[in-house]
């Protein structure tokens, strides 16, 4: 199967993008261009860019060529989308587009138009596509680390409510209302896990917003008698042999999804449904353990997820302080839910603030 190349331009690119098409095609590859279809003086040049780019996050194995008079502006649109690394050539030392490839495994290349002609860019574009990344272990760390910080989320600290009734769950709710615009809110059906949480018919603000954490049996039947009084749902991947069921249906109902792991379950338990939810929920505590002692090996694998999946977003539960909350944040997690620590102080907006002073430049 011949590689995908997506190829898009400027008005100032657009006839050394047409002479490009030709020639990759007479090369094999399989060429789709992205536009502009016709010359178009003093065009837009983003939304082909950026057209481009995305076509190249999504199919792995794709490279892209983009062009503009110098390349430059073009680049900077690319490297707009996640996943995309786009580097310029306009000229100059050839060795340079080799070292893309080599080194940073650039997965698009931006020609500037206006300062190589047909043939440069024809040996340049030729040397690009049969260069490869060295998987050198340095480089792959280094890429690694721009990638953590690329997909690195503002940091949020999530009030979890744990109520048995609904007297509880107001009060619950009232001590920590003001302090943010999205609650926690613990589902526990005594089977899964012992305690009772949520097991009777709640009623929750419609004003706010809220994530479920499903601490049950069947979360697919719970979901569905729920639908409409939660933003996430957050299911335990020990609860169902048949995970893609609940993210399909979430998805369908245009919900967010979350899959939780119990402190002693492997990352490699998700792997085939970690690319199609929103958030990965670790646990720190064993679930339905209210207060209970912090697993500190989870910690590596909040590393590890966010390292192979730096755009999902993590969420940590589970004993939740200001003398950790630092190290999770370190670690990748980027949602961070606090139960006992804020509804058992004395000042719970005061318990959140601490928490979000610790890592608000993290």
């Amino acid at each position: 199967m011949s590689q995908k190349i997506f190829i898009a331009s400027d008005h100032a690119g657009y006839e050394l993008k047409n002479t490009l098409v030709e020639f990759l095609n007479d090369k094999g590859f399989e060429v789709v261009d992205k536009g502009p279809e016709d010359y178009q003086k003093g065009d837009d040049y983003p939304e082909y860019i950026i057209d481009a780019a995305e076509a190249v996050r999504d199919e792995d194995e794709s490279l892209g060529i983009v062009l503009g008079h110098s390349g430059q502006g073009e680049a900077l649109a690319a490297n707009k989308v996640d996943r995309v690394r786009a580097v310029v050539y306009y000229g100059g030392e050839p060795e340079i587009t080799e070292l893309s490839r080599k080194h940073n495994n650039a997965n698009v290349l931006s020609l500037g138009a206006g300062f190589i002609d047909d043939e440069e860019a024809k040996r340049e574009v030729s040397k690009w596509l049969e260069t490869e990344f060295t998987d050198a272990e340095r480089h792959k760390r280094r890429l690694e680390e721009i990638s953590l910080y690329e997909n690195r989320k503002k940091p949020q600290v999530l009030p979890a409510l744990l109520a048995s009734n609904q007297k509880e769950l107001d009060r619950e709710l009232e001590k920590v209302l003001e302090y943010s615009d999205i609650f926690h809110v613990d589902v526990q059906d005594g089977e899964f896990v012992e305690n009772d949480s949520l097991d009777f018919d709640f009623d929750l603000p419609g004003y706010q917003r809220y994530e479920a954490h499903l601490m049950v049996e069947k979360p697919l039947k719970w979901i569905k008698e729920n639908l409409n009084e939660f933003e996430r749902f957050n299911f335990h991947i020990e609860a169902t042999s048949n995970p893609e069921s609940v993210i399909s249906y979430l998805k369908d109902n245009d919900k967010e999804v979350g899959v939780v792991l119990n402190p002693e379950t492997d990352l490699s338990e998700i792997s085939s449904v970690i690319h199609r939810v929103d958030v990965v929920q670790f646990m720190t505590v064993e679930p339905g353990s209210y207060g209970s002692d912090f697993h500190s090996e989870v910690i590596n694998k909040i590393k590890e997820a966010k390292r192979k999946h730096p755009e999902t977003s993590v969420e940590v539960d589970g004993h939740v302080t200001p003398e950790n909350i630092e190290e999770l944040r370190e670690a990748g997690a980027d949602l961070f839910v606090s139960g006992s620590y804020v509804q058992e102080s004395d000042n719970p907006g005061q318990a959140v603030r601490t928490l979000e002073e610790k890592i608000e430049d993290k």
